[in-house]
């Protein structure tokens, strides 16, 4: 799944960075983590034009799409952990699906234990850490 962001501010770490969103083609995203190398990350923080970033769910465990009340998921969609719905549209191995969201053309990608418990064309609510990478 890929998205368009204007980047705020970056928190880094060697690798990693914790971004806050200023803009973002995803509504209701503001925070996530950007998996990148340090050159990739000063180009980032260099810029002010709008990025293109792949996202990912690492970590990914099943939940309950009542649990959470509706007045809570934009502080939820605010935060690195976040809990998606969607139909499953691809198994890519052992510990990767392709989720297909409702609102959003292309699958988000997630890393997940339970694959093996999952089927083409099952609805799944999970939640996990949203991470991104730069575009090859």
């Amino acid at each position: 799944m890929q998205i368009s962001v204007k980047l705020k501010r970056l928190s880094r770490l060697p690798f990693h960075a914790g971004a806050e969103l200023a803009e973002c083609s995803y509504a209701g995203l503001q925070t996530l983590i950007i998996d990148a190398d340090e050159a990739e990350l000063d180009r980032l923080e260099q810029t002010t034009d709008y990025q293109q970033l792949n996202l990912s769910l690492w970590q990914a465990t099943f939940t309950d799409a009542e649990q959470l009340s509706p007045a809570l998921q934009p502080l939820v969609n605010g935060m690195p952990l976040v809990r998606v719905c969607g139909e499953v549209v691809a198994r890519l191995g052992a510990y990767q699906l392709l989720l297909k969201l409702a609102d959003h053309p292309q699958p988000l990608h997630l890393w997940c234990e339970q694959v093996s418990m999952v089927g083409i064309g099952q609805r799944l609510c999970l939640q996990g850490e949203l991470h991104a990478t730069l575009p090859d």
